[in-house]
């Protein structure tokens, strides 16, 4: 996931929800309980690696031009 957001050049944060209580108890809240979840703002989470989930999230947010 990292390494994905990265080759894009959009900034995230990494939360460790094995280490924040407050990072899992959000994660519970998005009703998922299994990692990695990625939260586009204004976009449905996205459970899993699924990377054209998380592309095209990214483009419907503007952060990501059309076509990459």
């Amino acid at each position: 996931m990292r390494a994905l957001l990265s080759r894009e050049l959009v900034a995230f944060v990494d939360k460790k929800v094995e280490e924040d209580d407050a990072a899992y108890e959000a994660l519970l809240a998005l009703r998922f309980r299994t990692v990695p979840v990625t939260v586009v703002e204004g976009r449905p989470p996205v459970g899993g690696y699924d990377e054209p989930a998380i592309l095209g999230a990214l483009r419907a947010a503007g952060l990501l031009p059309p076509g990459r």
